[in-house]
């Protein structure tokens, strides 16, 4: 299972798991990356990979609340090298 416990207060900073509510400010990050997101289908998609043990989407929040970037993993077998975790996207705030 994948977790998040990563706490970054000394820079304004902590990580945690997203959750449906998140859709919004990720779905906007994604935006400005020039990609077409939708918040509705951003929710959809978070519901089917919320709480799944292999997946994990995590959000930065800052001290202010503010939604600031997310990252999305998977984890998978692979024959060739075993167990392995996989960054799939990781989006940040520009500023």
């Amino acid at each position: 299972m994948l977790a998040v416990g990563c706490d970054m207060k000394s820079i304004g900073i902590s990580v945690r798991a997203a959750t449906e509510g998140d859709a919004k400010a990720i779905a906007s990050l994604v935006v400005a990356l020039g990609y077409s997101a939708d918040e509705k289908i951003v929710r959809e998609r978070l519901s089917r990979l919320v709480g799944r043990s292999d997946y994990l989407v995590a959000v930065a929040q800052s001290d202010g609340g503010e939604i600031c970037g997310w990252l999305q993993a998977h984890s998978s077998e692979a024959l060739e090298s075993g167990s392995r975790v996989e960054i799939v996207g990781l989006v940040r705030d520009r500023q």
